[in-house]
């Protein structure tokens, strides 16, 4: 399965959301700009055995915003 992540980066909380391949939602959520809930997402994602993962970022401001 192919999975297609994008997050919208922010200060304190950012915003996940997931597709695959056939462009169905796996995956929408905020999580906390906090090292375990980012460990967590990461886990949550890795979870979903996808074959290949492309992540996309949207930063404002530059990531030091």
């Amino acid at each position: 399965m192919k999975l297609f992540v994008g997050l919208d980066v922010a200060k304190e909380v950012h915003w996940v959301c997931a597709i695959d391949g056939n462009a169905t939602s796996v995956l929408s959520h905020a999580v906390a700009n906090d090292p375990g809930q980012i460990a967590g997402l990461i886990e949550e994602i890795d979870a979903l055995e996808a074959d290949e993962v492309t992540v996309a970022l949207d930063l404002l401001g530059g990531a030091s915003a």
